[in-house]
């Protein structure tokens, strides 16, 4: 590195985007720092309303999900917030049927196929996905490919044909939903409704 013209400058010092970067790890490996992700999803079950509301967090595979239920049961306790928290992977959310959640929240944006069964499954009214912008890009070509199949060979009136109707009004309202692309993204880290209402 001493070599990089990138590295050090005339004078010896860091150069600018050296800087950046050892600044940016001071921050994130301090103790004070929270990840966006984090504070997002907090505001999020701060403004869940109702007696007691049942959130389901979907977590990539890999993660260690008894610590992360532990950590937002422990949130819900700091808050006084009586929240219901349970922590899923994909594949153990998948085979859900008759789950009634007041909100899905997915802390990323998982791989298409596994999003598309997450947000078709139905166990929830209410669906929040936590982005970062680069994940933003994730989403908009997958709802874009999602919304090219349901226009390819009259599929919309397949599924009017394939399901019965209380589930025909959930999959009429998504595909609405995705055909006009009503799906919001905010700021990274805040939520992405996708919402059946």
């Amino acid at each position: 590195l001493a070599f990089s013209p990138y590295f050090l400058t005339h004078s010896g010092f860091f150069s600018k985007p050296y800087l950046f970067i050892i600044k940016t790890l001071r921050t994130v490996f301090s103790d004070e720092y929270v990840p966006v992700k984090q504070k997002a999803l907090a505001d999020y079950l701060r403004k869940l309303k109702g007696p007691v509301p049942s959130v389901c967090l979907i977590v990539p595979e890999q993660f260690e999900k008894t610590h992360v239920e532990q950590f937002w049961e422990n949130w819900c306790k700091e808050e006084g917030r009586e929240i219901k928290i349970t922590v899923l992977s994909p594949g153990e959310f998948y085979p859900l049927s008759n789950a009634s959640f007041t909100a899905v929240i997915v802390v990323g944006w998982l791989k298409r196929a596994i999003m598309r069964k997450i947000l078709f499954s139905f166990n929830s009214d209410n669906y929040c996905v936590l982005l970062y912008d680069y994940e933003k890009r994730w989403k908009s070509y997958d709802v874009r490919k999602w919304q090219r199949d349901l226009n390819k060979s009259e599929n919309k009136e397949i599924v009017k044909k394939a399901f019965s109707s209380d589930k025909l009004d959930c999959w009429i309202r998504l595909w609405m939903l995705l055909k006009q692309s009503k799906v919001r993204t905010n700021r990274p880290g805040a939520c992405s409704g996708f919402s059946t209402e």
